[in-house]
């Protein structure tokens, strides 16, 4: 249940970035696009992860899986750094 949750916030944000793909925006427009649809939601899943995460045993995949994710965040947000 949780880790479907979660889904839904990558999978709202991958649809976003093919939307504006598809809209054919590129340089600062899609940067634009990135910053304000995207942006907010990335925030909200970190919210997220910052309430469930502490309820899992670090054993649990979906909390492997958070792990992960902040290990790697830097990585994964350069697409709102730059188009």
């Amino acid at each position: 249940m949780l880790a479907a949750e979660g889904g839904r916030f990558v999978g709202a944000w991958i649809d976003l970035e093919e939307e504006a793909q598809l809209a054919g925006l590129r340089g600062d427009d899609l940067l634009r696009w990135r910053q304000e649809r995207i942006g907010p939601l990335v925030e909200s899943f970190r919210v997220w992860m910052d309430a469930v995460e502490p309820t899992l045993i670090p054993d649990d995949p979906l909390a492997k899986v958070m792990t992960y994710y902040r290990n790697h965040v830097t990585h994964q947000s350069r697409w709102a750094e730059a188009a």
